[in-house]
């Protein structure tokens, strides 16, 4: 049974990741990528309507879980990985 002490936690990298993407796909300048970069740009602003509503709330993410990736072995390269474990 999954623990609700978590369940309605959103990690803002998550939203920031997606942005990012979306962003790499829109200055590609590539037909597919402007229809990737509209698609991800539905998602994030369905995603960013629906958080506070369905009794979400985002994870408060500072310095200190900053400076815990560099305790993390290079298992994860990705930064974005990286700072979602720690």
């Amino acid at each position: 049974m999954p623990s609700k002490l978590f369940s309605n936690l959103i990690f803002p990298l998550s939203r920031f990741r997606l942005s990012s993407r979306r962003n790499h796909y829109h200055q590609s300048g590539k037909a597919d990528s402007q229809a990737r970069s509209y698609a991800l740009r539905k998602v994030i602003n369905a995603l960013s309507a629906e958080i506070e509503p369905n009794g979400f709330k985002e994870l408060a993410v500072g310095a200190t879980h900053a400076a815990l990736v560099e305790l993390l072995r290079d298992l994860h390269r990705d930064p974005f990985d990286r700072f979602l474990i720690a």
